[in-house]
């Protein structure tokens, strides 16, 4: 019966001899036609992945409208009757959370994109601002 450590010398060959074919494989100059994008856009792919994934499942807003409701609901009834039995009485993470991720489920086409284009604001800007120390 083999060891463990003879299975695992066998991997790790075998993983390095893959990784010499695929090398040999690869063509030895990298064609650079492509140009580096300047400009990030998040919001405008998770609008076409969003909208790729309503039209392969048409009931995932509503599973997640429902999930969002559910949630908000108990951290509500959670938040409730902590305050009532003086249980982490200042403690209001758990209900901000649920808020939070209860937005982001019942609410994905505004949400998300909101928070992408702001993210896409930053970046872009670093990207110029990079670009001009550069130049």
């Amino acid at each position: 019966m083999p060891s463990a450590a003879g299975f695992v010398a066998w991997t790790i060959a075998a993983a390095f001899g893959f990784a010499a074919w695929i090398r040999s494989e690869l063509p030895t100059t990298l064609e650079t036609d492509m140009p580096t994008p300047l400009e990030v856009n998040l919001s405008g792919q998770w609008n076409t992945f969003w909208s790729t994934l309503k039209q392969a499942v048409p009931s995932l807003p509503t599973v997640l409208g429902m999930l969002a409701l559910i949630m908000v609901v108990c951290a509500i009834v959670m938040w409730v009757w902590g305050k009532r039995r003086n249980i982490r009485a200042g403690d209001n993470q758990i209900l901000l959370g649920a808020l939070a991720v209860g937005a982001l489920f019942a609410a994905p086409d505004i949400v998300l994109p909101i928070l992408l284009t702001i993210i896409d604001g930053v970046a872009n800007f670093a990207i110029r601002l990079a670009g001009n120390v550069v130049n």
